[in-house]
């Protein structure tokens, strides 16, 4: 396109000094003159505005030319703040992803029995490597000092306060009691012929002989039976009432109590430094490693298998259900909304430092590459355009003269 430009302004010159020359033989050529005349002025003047952006004219540093290399810093910064601005505005991203339908495609792409092969394939390849490098010694011992460390730091109290409030909440734990209460019932059916045989062993052999035994039986029986029933259809009972208030007194306790602090360091001081337990979890940890390692060079994996089976389980879950599918939507298009938010200006921010380190000619070269095809029909225009002005101009000085 630049030779396709500035063949057009040689044209117009040898145009122009061809029609000069025998313009006086055939005045008409004065239209032609004129024409080309005008036409060499716009396209000398779009060739300078154009090489003006990228370098000096024919290399003289006539001010305000160069004027990419020049201000390539400030360019870059306001390249960044633009897409900032423009593009990664917080509303526009949320308008954007508003209608985007993640879970939904999550879903279906789950459910494909090829993805999930592959991903399952792909999480069994890398449990062996992941394995290997467990064994190395030296990250064993720094991942053991940082978890030992990481463990000591935990308030193992409030945790075990914030469970127990969890599940006490609402009187949730309620409905626990009453299966522990049916349990029991179960227990207590199961174990009928051992309370029997010791009822009978603690009477008194003379009593035995006029079944007494088997009155105290039958009525020990049946009052548990009674107070079981009582307690598990009563959500009223005393002993419920016992139960809630122990538990709330246990909460308020692992909360506040030094004491159940200090037992709770304690059981975990003791539990790292046991050294049974420390042998006994090495020996779980090969065992497992080996059987892992051993099952993930099998052709048929059961570990690749049953991951397959579990992701395609997820994704035909997820697919049927639409309030899972919603939330999961809100959730991420909160969470890309906010990560633009706190990260956006990071882009910006990598868009003027990439510019800044390219050095005049890099980003002269880059310009013209993407733009500079552009800019050359502005100076074929330039030419057309000059050329059709200096026409005019010539037919009104035609038309006023006397």
């Amino acid at each position: 396109m630049r030779r396709l430009a500035t063949g057009l302004l040689v044209l117009m010159a040898l145009v122009f000094l061809a029609a000069l020359y025998f313009e006086p033989g055939v005045p008409q050529l004065g239209y032609v003159r004129a024409f080309a005349e005008a036409a060499m002025v716009g396209a000398l003047a779009d060739w300078f505005a154009v090489t003006a952006l990228f370098r000096h004219p024919l290399g003289i540093p006539i001010p305000h030319t160069a004027i990419i290399p020049r201000n390539k810093d400030r360019i870059g910064e306001n390249m960044g703040r633009f897409v900032e601005e423009n593009f990664l505005a917080p509303p526009l991203v949320a308008e954007r992803v508003a209608h985007v339908d993640f879970a939904g495609k999550l879903a279906k792409w789950l459910s494909e029995p090829a993805q999930g092969a592959w991903l399952a394939g792909g999480i069994a390849s890398i449990l062996p490597r992941i394995l290997h490098a467990l064994d190395d010694d030296d990250l064993r011992r720094f991942a053991g000092e940082h978890l030992v460390a990481g463990v000591r730091k935990i308030d193992f109290a409030t945790i075990a306060a914030e469970v127990l409030e969890l599940l006490t909440r609402d009187n949730r734990h309620h409905v626990l009691v009453t299966q522990l209460i049916d349990q029991a019932k179960d227990l207590l059916e199961e174990f009928k012929p051992q309370i029997r045989e010791r009822v009978r062993k603690e009477v008194w052999w003379g009593l035995r002989t006029v079944a007494v035994d088997e009155v105290l039986y039958t009525r020990i029986i049946d009052a548990l039976e009674r107070f079981l029933e009582e307690l598990r259809d009563t959500p009223t009972h005393e002993m419920r009432a016992r139960i809630d208030a122990r538990l709330h007194r246990l909460i308020a306790d692992l909360r506040q109590s030094p004491e159940f602090r200090a037992m709770g360091e304690s059981l975990v001081q003791q539990l790292l430094e046991n050294r049974e337990l420390q042998v006994y979890l090495g020996i779980v940890w090969h065992e497992v490693r080996d059987r892992v390692l051993a099952d993930a060079a099998l052709p048929a994996s059961a570990i690749r298998s049953q991951l397959q089976a579990s992701i395609g389980n997820v994704g035909l879950a997820l697919l049927g259900d639409r309030a899972m599918q919603e939330k999961l939507n809100v959730w991420v298009r909160r969470e890309i909304v906010e990560q633009v938010a706190a990260h956006g200006h990071h882009v910006a921010a990598l868009i003027a430092d990439t510019v800044r380190r390219w050095d005049p000619e890099t980003i002269t070269q880059k310009a013209e590459t993407e733009i500079g095809k552009d800019l050359q029909y502005i100076r074929i225009n330039g030419t057309l355009i000059g050329g059709l002005v200096g026409l005019l101009l010539y037919l009104f000085a035609k038309g006023v003269s006397p």
